[in-house]
């Protein structure tokens, strides 16, 4: 399995793991931990959108990952596992949230926070990026995160949500498309066309530089 963290030891093969974990070996816990943790609540935030805190959720994750350790599937993949138990309880826990709200008839409207990239190029690109995935359907959106910031496989994302592989594939195709065309005007490309082949106006970016540090994929 790879190393989501650098500087951390890669892990063993999966059904070492669950071997490790099933005879209490707290220290396959922590491995563990140390290289899920971070992804693992990114993807919690995303899914509760304010409604939460995700490092509260993951915590929950590793806790009932450990108490029910005996009952892993050796054949079954870790990742994919604790993506979807902390989507489970991160859903759960915005369900519980928002039905709080509700009683409460309050509501605490999101505040925009100013980009350190404001005002330049690269802050126009990183912002239209953020937005336009923002703005994608949620379970394309959801898709989306689990492929590009979880680096789950399309397999290992059909797994998590329940949905097919080439279900997974399509709205990555169509999640892709939305950011290049929101991109598009700024890059001075036709949203209609791939960038390669085609000229832009200048933008002082080294080509390729800031491409790679937004969350499209291969053009």
């Amino acid at each position: 399995m790879r190393s989501s963290t650098t500087g951390t030891l890669p892990l063993p093969p999966d059904p070492e793991i669950v071997a490790g974990l099933g005879s209490g070996d707290s220290g396959m816990l922590e491995r563990l931990m140390r290289t899920f943790q971070q992804p693992l609540t990114r993807y919690a935030e995303s899914i509760l959108d304010g409604a939460g805190d995700g490092c509260d959720v993951v915590q929950e994750v590793f806790i009932r990952l450990w108490t029910r350790r005996s009952l892993l599937d050796t054949k079954g993949s870790i990742r994919s596992l604790l993506y979807t138990m902390t989507r489970h309880l991160a859903v759960d826990e915005r369900r519980r949230r928002r039905r709080m709200e509700r009683r409460a008839a309050m509501y605490d409207p999101p505040t925009s926070a100013e980009s350190p990239f404001d005002g330049t190029v690269e802050g126009e690109l990183m912002e239209r990026a953020a937005t336009a995935v923002a703005r994608l359907p949620a379970r394309r959106q959801e898709v989306f995160r689990l492929v590009r910031e979880g680096n789950l496989s399309y397999e290992e994302v059909a797994s998590v949500m329940g949905i097919s592989s080439q279900t997974v594939a399509n709205h990555m195709s169509l999640a892709l498309a939305s950011l290049r065309e929101a991109l598009a005007p700024a890059l001075g490309w036709e949203p209609s066309q791939r960038p390669s082949g085609r000229k832009r106006r200048s933008t002082g970016l080294r080509p390729g530089s800031l491409l790679q540090r937004l969350p499209i994929g291969d053009w």
